[in-house]
């Protein structure tokens, strides 16, 4: 097993009020990996989102890195639609986000990440003590990002603007591992961003809650 240390990781937030690039697709093939057509393909590396609802179940609600951009399509990368029917897609897009300049890069000291297994909510009876059902809301968990007091800084800025947001913004997540790693994609919602740790003699730390919307994924 080749163990990917994490020296060199980059943590990347999706913007305060980004607007993604709104790509208008007409069609999805059953392949793997899907090729999307679409007037305007998104230029190689960025981030799409494929909204729920969108016609093809195996890749609705998901993140993908577009690739192998053409004059009418491009690929979602590491996507897999061969299960489904390939047909067209009226009324509906994808959403793109350009990587480089729609990201803050968030520079923390750790990342701890907190996945909640579903629950269940117990219906025992006398005749059935251990009798129990799913639960409607399943919470995916958390992720926490500590950083340094450090206001000049992009992405104590963004978490700082996030966190005052009282309903909070939906936006996209990347950790970048380093030496070909993969990048692990999610989204969700800054909870919360609070002073943790005022040391006598060091650096004020912050704590930001990430409420994950979405599973986080591998990309490779």
């Amino acid at each position: 097993m080749a163990t990917v240390s994490t020296k060199g990781l980059k943590i990347r937030m999706e913007k305060n009020a980004n607007t993604r690039d709104a790509i208008v697709i007409t069609a999805v093939t059953a392949a793997a990996p899907a090729v999307v057509s679409a007037a305007s393909p998104p230029a190689d590396g960025t981030l799409i989102y494929v909204p729920s609802g969108i016609g093809v179940d195996a890749i609705a609600g998901k993140f993908y890195f577009s690739a192998n951009a053409g004059a009418g399509d491009f690929e979602l990368k590491d996507s897999d639609t061969t299960a489904g029917t390939a047909g067209l897609i009226t009324a509906s897009g994808m959403q793109g986000i350009v990587v480089a300049t729609m990201t803050t890069v968030i520079c923390a000291s750790a990342i701890t990440v907190d996945n909640n297994a579903p629950s269940t909510i117990s219906v025992a009876t006398f005749c059935d003590p251990t009798a129990s059902i799913p639960a409607t809301v399943t919470e995916l968990g958390n992720v926490t990002l500590s950083i340094f007091h450090d206001p000049t800084d992009a992405g104590f800025t963004l978490l700082n603007a996030a966190g005052d947001n009282a309903t909070g913004n939906t936006r996209a997540m990347l950790v970048e591992f380093p030496n070909s790693g993969g990048t692990v994609v999610t989204d969700g919602v800054i909870s919360s961003f609070g002073l943790s740790d005022v040391p006598l003699d060091g650096a004020a730390a912050w704590q930001a809650t990430f409420a994950l919307g979405t599973r986080p994924t591998l990309r490779l």
